[in-house]
């Protein structure tokens, strides 16, 4: 080992002759490493390493690595607790025909290892090696390295064995007990001449997006792209060739196993107009145009590697190529504060700029479950996937923790932890009462339920027009602040243009804790049902979900609704009549749809209403065998006429649009008995649902 001090003036360039070097420091050997430190200044300090034979016309740049003192969490990117290294693309001792070398070249492979440390250090390598026809995987042999020493294995001689003879290509991996950086490695495969091969960088990048730059194919020149699956789980991985100014694109998909590789001959894609996964083909002039790999499945932390090689006739060069790895800035949550209903789930997300996509915001959530936490869970809490649900009103913090590629300013992607936050704000909820309909200065109620009846934040009512034209108020003005359930009164001004273009919201400071949809129309002469809404529920016998429901009269008097109808109205997902399937139900009579089951009722009746039930009754005495995932839907509106509004037409009462969906399911519990019977209604967009085993 021998050291030389070296004085570099400003902006000063300095060559070396690593001969002289040598001799200078009286070493023997005929290989070895080199180190250049300073102890200040290293962001300004670039160096450049080449060897040369001028009698066999040969030069070759030796790749110099950057120390960084880097945590092991930032560097193991498949979460192996070991540092591993790739060489994507060794040429072995047969090349590939690809390569366009002279019949009889036979090269000679081998790699260079070099501890860089005053310890020793273990590594173990192996190969994934590949023919024109076939691939497999060796192990390779486990060194130990003395301080400071660099060791040449050479790989030709392991084709008499561990590799096969007839193999053209390998990756290297090396993984071992050293921190980052504290081993270093370089690949290479000449002839004896130095006349042909080719080089293949170490690299310990794994990320979810590499981004190339250009590949060429003409007569003279080939390119030969990799991507391969550094992880310990199977990965899809995308591969794309832009081409004519980035204007059009040629894709290709394919799932990796753990150390497998894509393996992507541009000249031979082209030459036999091979078909991407949309059936497009390449056009056969095209000469050049830059790629990308995409990890489809990790999109926070990446799994793949990359490899490029350029071969060109000419001479019997095969330049390596590196693509640029892809990585995030800093990530934040989806929403800064989020508001978070009382009683019920807010879904909560991370988002972070993608460096590569010129900082386009991306959903990088998935990388963050299983971290999130709440500061004071007596305000709210939060579950594996960052859905937070409020407890009580109040505010408090939540953040989580997770891994993604970051990019630095070395154009590195070390794997950082990153800990958003922010604030959580736990706000009461109001639910209306649905009154689709409100006569112009014609005084009509409807309820606002809080929720917790406790409360004693203001909320603030307020009433706009989503399209067209229309307006309203309340008896007192444009606003009402309340606290806790209240009757309220809308009073129609001006006739809306079109149905349902009125919103009456409740607000904690600005955000929205509740509405309800509403139509103003022409006066009304005597009064309509309004104030539809459910009042109870409850899980009866045999898995069935029992409902009621109630409305009030716009006059302010039941019995005003005398010539007025309130009924269901139901259609199924299928024929008419619908028939529900045998086996796993008794056949039985078909249902003629639309189904009303015991309504219509009088509007009169709006106090108790309608009791709605929702079950099957042949399902105790269900027949073998069962079907798995059969599923029976349907869909339900309540709706009301009255013979003083609009006569034999039916209005909608609730949902105000669209329909409420029952989905009636007999499944199996993970492929094996037992069987079981789900129904579920959403009712004011909330699940209700029951299961039952069956016998």
């Amino acid at each position: 080992m021998s050291t030389q001090k070296i004085l570099l003036g400003a902006r000063e360039t300095t060559r070396y002759s690593v001969r002289k070097l040598v001799q200078a420091g009286h070493l023997t050997g005929s290989y070895g490493g080199i180190t250049i430190s300073t102890a200040s200044h290293a962001g300004s300090l670039i160096t450049l390493h080449f060897l040369f034979d001028e009698k066999a016309a040969f030069a070759a740049i030796l790749k110099m690595f950057d120390h960084q003192d880097s945590k092991l969490e930032e560097r193991d990117y498949a979460k192996t607790g070991m540092w591993t290294l790739r060489a994507p693309m060794l040429a072995l001792s047969n090349p590939d025909p690809a390569l366009a070398f002279p019949p009889g070249t036979t090269l000679h492979p081998e790699l260079f290892v070099r501890n860089t440390t005053g310890k020793p250090i273990d590594a173990a390598l192996r190969f994934n090696w590949r023919t024109a026809n076939s691939t497999g995987k060796a192990p390779g042999p486990a060194v130990r390295l003395a301080p400071y020493e660099t060791r040449r294995i050479d790989v030709a001689a392991l084709q008499n064995g561990t590799l096969p003879k007839e193999a053209n290509w390998t990756s290297v991996t090396i993984t071992t007990n050293s921190k980052p950086d504290e081993l270093m490695a370089v690949a290479a495969s000449y002839d004896e001449t130095l006349r042909y091969g080719a080089q293949t960088p170490f690299s310990d990048q794994l990320t979810f997006r590499w981004e190339g730059g250009m590949w060429e194919y003409d007569p003279y020149h080939d390119s030969i792209i990799t991507a391969g699956n550094g992880g310990t789980k199977p990965t899809h991985a995308a591969f794309t060739i832009f081409y004519n100014q980035g204007t059009q694109r040629y894709d290709l998909e394919q799932t990796l196993q753990p150390d497998e590789q894509m393996w992507i001959d541009v000249g031979k894609l082209i030459r036999e107009h091979v078909p991407d996964k949309s059936g497009k083909t390449l056009p056969s002039d095209l000469t050049m145009g830059s790629y990308e790999f995409r990890d489809l499945t990790n999109t926070g932390v990446g799994t793949l590697f990359e490899g490029k090689v350029i071969y060109d006739k000419t001479y019997g060069h095969v330049a390596y190529g590196c693509a640029a790895c892809c990585g995030y800035l800093n990530p934040s949550p989806q929403y800064n504060p989020i508001g978070v209903p009382f009683g019920g789930p807010a879904d909560q997300g991370v988002n972070a700029p993608d460096m590569c996509s010129g900082g386009t915001i991306m959903d990088v959530s998935d990388s963050f479950y299983n971290a999130w936490s709440v500061y004071d869970t007596a305000t709210a809490t939060v579950d594996y996937y960052g859905t937070h649900t409020g407890q009580s009103i109040g505010s408090t913090t939540s953040q989580t923790s997770g891994l993604l590629n970051n990019n630095d300013w070395r154009l590195l992607c070390p794997a950082r932890r990153f800990t958003p936050g922010g604030g959580v704000n736990v706000n009461p909820t109001v639910t209306f009462g649905n009154t689709p309909l409100v006569p112009i200065q014609k005084p009509v109620p409807t309820t606002a339920t809080v929720n917790p009846s406790t409360n004693t934040t203001p909320i603030t009512l307020s009433i706009r027009t989503l399209s067209g034209t229309g307006s309203a108020t309340f008896p007192n003005g444009s606003t009402l602040t309340i606290t806790t359930t209240t009757s309220v009164t809308l009073v129609g001004q001006t006739a809306s243009s079109t149905p349902n273009n009125m919103e009456l919201d409740a607000q904690v400071g600005t955000r929205i804790v509740g509405s309800m949809l509403f139509t103003v129309t022409a006066p009304i002469d005597g009064a309509i049902p309004v104030n539809y809404r459910q009042t109870a529920f409850s899980v009866r016998p045999s898995a069935v979900l029992h409902f009621e429901y109630m409305w009030d009269s716009s006059s302010g008097n039941l019995a005003d609704l005398s010539s007025c109808q309130v009924e269901e109205y139901v259609t199924y997902v299928g024929p008419n009549p619908y028939s529900f399937r045998s086996p796993p139900y008794v056949a039985d009579t078909p249902i003629y749809w639309p189904y009303k089951g015991y309504t219509p009722v009088s509007g009169t009746t709006g106090t108790p209403g309608i009791q709605d039930d929702h079950g099957h009754w042949s399902l105790n005495s269900a027949q073998q065998p069962y079907v798995v995932e059969d599923t029976a839907s349907s869909d339900q509106v309540y709706q009301f006429t009255c013979t003083n509004y609009q006569p034999n037409v039916w209005t909608q009462l609730m949902p105000i649009s669209g329909q409420i969906p029952i989905t009636r399911l007999v499944r199996s519990t993970n492929g094996a008995p037992p069987w079981t019977y789900d129904i579920t209604k959403y009712s004011n967009n909330y699940p209700y649902e029951t299961r039952m085993t069956l016998p």
